[in-house]
């Protein structure tokens, strides 16, 4: 398993508080609600002798604590079978210690069955042997808060488009927007926005009823109407990708936190702005 200084330097939960606003929106979205529980989980332990503040000699700090904490909540899955469906979510938990071992790469293993007799039994049931692999695609997005893994080139990467579109939203494109589902969660994958995207940027295209009708009636508005969608989109990456240079720059400034730490956090912006480049380079 990781060792504490494995964890400690590769996981934001661990890091200098003040490198968790350079964290992409996303990431440190998820950071949050990992927060969350491990200060509720936290509190608990300190109830006890083991942790409390009251004993003089606690066998339980709070940096023993969350190294534990790290190792099995990056390493503990569902087990679901047709026996466990009806158990409690608490008791269809199962730690597996190996995880680094999955594959966390954009694509899924090819996996071969081969049947064949290990060992004789006295009789005609075989043992049979399993060759593969992990099949579980993940987003370099999830693993970053998650898990240790930080490969780059991940083409089931995606991008939050947030700080890229609703800057360019005026109050009542928003509570439009809003309104119908629309604000926020827009995402850029590899050379396509989302259809939630697509219909944001269509509020500064057109005239509020006329948006309104595209959306109740699933339209695209056109040939005429997604070109000037895509000019729009192109200056917004433009600008986007500006920003994303700048926190590039800042974090290589910084001195707070591990080296090691800084680095993770300027090569996810640096996959962000090629995926970034990589749309504005196909526009």
């Amino acid at each position: 398993m990781p060792s504490r200084d494995s964890i400690i330097s590769s996981l934001p939960l661990a890091w200098d508080p003040r490198l968790h606003a350079y964290l992409p929106k996303p990431a440190l979205a998820l950071l949050r609600k990992q927060q969350a529980k491990f200060t509720r989980d936290w509190t608990a332990i300190q109830q006890t002798p083991f942790a409390s503040t009251d004993t003089p000699n606690p066998t339980i700090t709070r940096q023993d604590y969350l190294y534990t904490w790290l190792l099995v909540n990056t390493r503990t899955f569902y087990h679901e079978t047709p026996l466990t469906r009806r158990a409690p979510r608490e008791d269809r938990m199962v730690l597996q210690p190996v995880a680094d071992l999955f594959n966390h790469s954009g694509t899924g293993c090819a996996v071969h069955l081969h049947t064949h007799p290990i060992h004789h039994h006295g009789g005609p049931r075989l043992c049979h042997r399993r060759r593969g692999g992990h099949l579980l695609r993940e987003t370099p997005q999830r693993l970053f808060v998650g898990q240790q893994q930080r490969g780059g080139g991940n083409c089931w990467d995606e991008v939050c488009l947030d700080e890229a579109v609703l800057p360019a939203l005026g109050a009542g494109h928003r509570a439009l927007l809003e309104e119908r589902g629309f604000l926020g969660n827009y995402v850029l994958d590899a050379g396509t926005v989302c259809y939630r995207t697509q219909v944001a940027l269509r509020v500064l295209c057109v005239t509020p009823g006329q948006w309104e009708r595209l959306v109740s009636e699933g339209e695209d508005g056109g040939e005429g109407l997604q070109e000037e969608v895509d000019r729009l989109l192109l200056g917004l990456l433009r600008k986007w990708r500006g920003v994303v240079a700048g926190k590039i720059e800042e974090v290589e400034g910084l001195d707070v936190g591990q080296a090691c730490q800084r680095q993770i956090l300027c090569a996810r912006w640096r996959q962000i702005a090629s995926l970034v480049d990589q749309t504005i380079e196909a526009s």
